[in-house]
This record gives structure tokens, sequence and C-alpha cells, in this order.
């Protein structure tokens, strides 16, 4: 009511979207869960290790998982790819620090804010990398102690172009929808399927 009038809104309820939505493969090595499916189609393979989470359920997964030696070698192999890139990484640092030293030599107005500028993203990239690393060493070691022990799944759907995982919104599968092609066209795939 506005003032002494009644005004009559003419709305429509709106009826959710029913949401599409897959049981994911994932195996147990010690305390984390590694995905058994889409592993194999993450374009980076460096960014593998980010396919782990810390838990998973006791539900059949629709997917059907890679072999446990398969998901060894796909890590293996981001393990690897990880270790090019950052001998890349460091390389490159190193060639453009020498070179940066004659600029700075030879360049009488020279500029500390554009050197500082061109030297962020370094100290960004290889702790980032470093990061990584670590994961992946934590992780194989737990696959040679440990072994695989278990499987459970995990459901992924997909929202307003944000993947839920089990209901709630997962940045990190969000960011593989976002930034990763081969991850997204998979999901994609499998989706479109199901309607």
């Amino acid at each position: 009511m506005i003032g002494d009038r009644e005004i009559a809104l003419n709305v429509t309820p709106t009826i959710p979207l029913k949401m599409r939505g897959v049981r994911v493969p994932l195996y147990k090595v010690d305390n984390v869960w590694i995905d058994a499916y889409f592993i194999k189609y993450v374009e980076f393979k460096y960014n593998r290790v980010l396919m782990i989470r810390d838990k998973a359920d006791p539900i059949d997964p629709q997917l059907k998982p890679v072999s446990t030696d398969e998901l060894t070698s796909l890590i293996m192999d981001g393990y690897y790819d990880l270790q090019d890139l950052m001998r890349s990484v460091a390389d490159r640092i190193e060639t453009k620090r020498s070179i940066r030293v004659l600029e700075v030599l030879a360049l009488p107005a020279y500029n500390p804010s554009l050197y500082l500028a061109r030297r962020e993203n370094e100290a960004v990239i290889l702790p980032l990398l470093r990061m990584l690393n670590k994961l992946y060493e934590e992780l194989i070691n737990k696959i040679r102690s440990k072994g695989y022990s278990g499987i459970g799944s995990i459901e992924i759907s997909l929202r307003n172009n944000k993947i839920l995982v089990n209901g709630k919104v997962n940045r990190t599968y969000t960011n593989f929808y976002e930034n990763d092609n081969g991850f997204r066209s998979k999901l994609d795939e499998i989706l479109n399927a199901m309607l």
C-alpha cells in the first residue's frame, strides 16, 4: 500500500530450474581424496594437485574412475610438468635479472616503480609454484607410503557458472571451470548429456 492507494503487483513466482549434477569418483589416500575422473581432463597438468579434497561421500559414483595406476601416472605427470615450469620461470627470472642490471646502468632517467612492477609478478609466481610443489611432494609420499584405501564420491553441479560440490559453491572447481578448457568442456559434455 502506498499512501491511501493499494497497488497490485503482477508477480509471477519463479520456479527454480532443476540443477543438473553428477557423482564424481574420488580415491582415498591417507586423509585426502583425489578426483579420479576430471583430473585427466585438466589442461594445465601442473594444476592436477589442486584436485584433492578433505572428504567424500560413501556413495557410488556415476562416472567411471581412472585406475589407481593411471591416477598415479597422472599425478606424476603433473609433478614433472610443474618441475619443468619452475625451472623455466627460474631461468627467465635469472636472465631478466642480468638484463635489468644493464638497463638500470644504461638509463639515466631510471624509473624505480617500473622496475618494481616488473619484479612483482616474479615475486608472486615462484612462491605459488613452490606451494604446488610441496603439495605434490606430500601427496606422492602418501601414495607411496599408504597407497589407495577406498573410493567415494562428491556431487558436482553447475549453477550460474559456479561449480557446487555437494550443494556448496567450490572455489577450486569453479576456478577450473572458468579457466581450464579441458575441465570445462568435459563437465559441460557430461551435464548436457544428462538433460
